[in-house]
């Protein structure tokens, strides 16, 4: 599941990296940020996980119950769009289309 997930994520974001810059040190900068942050994210994920199906069940013999793991991915998920939608909206493209400022004026040229 977290393959596929990843899958769904990654493409889109790495097709992005060839529309905010043609400089090609900046797209190799901007994807060495996208693999560390992404460790990062998988890191925290797995440190946490656990609690929370903890916190979302019963009893601490059966952590791993379908309500605990649905609830623990209900929030990741939220939690997943929520910092998606920030970043999509803080890029400098989306300022770029959203106010129709020239090439010119975003790349600094």
């Amino acid at each position: 599941m977290n393959a596929v997930c990843l899958t769904g994520m990654l493409v889109p974001y790495y097709s992005m990296v060839s529309l905010l810059t043609a400089n090609p040190y900046e797209r190799g900068l901007l994807g060495n940020i996208q693999q560390i942050f992404q460790t990062l994210g998988n890191v925290v994920v797995n440190a946490t996980f656990i609690t929370l199906l903890s916190k979302f069940t019963s009893s601490t013999k059966t952590v791993y119950t379908q309500r605990a793991f649905t609830i623990a991915m209900l929030i990741y998920c939220l939690l997943m769009v929520v910092i998606s939608l920030f970043c999509v909206y803080n890029i400098p493209l989306y300022n770029f289309l959203k106010n129709k400022i020239t090439y010119k004026a975003l790349s600094g040229v």
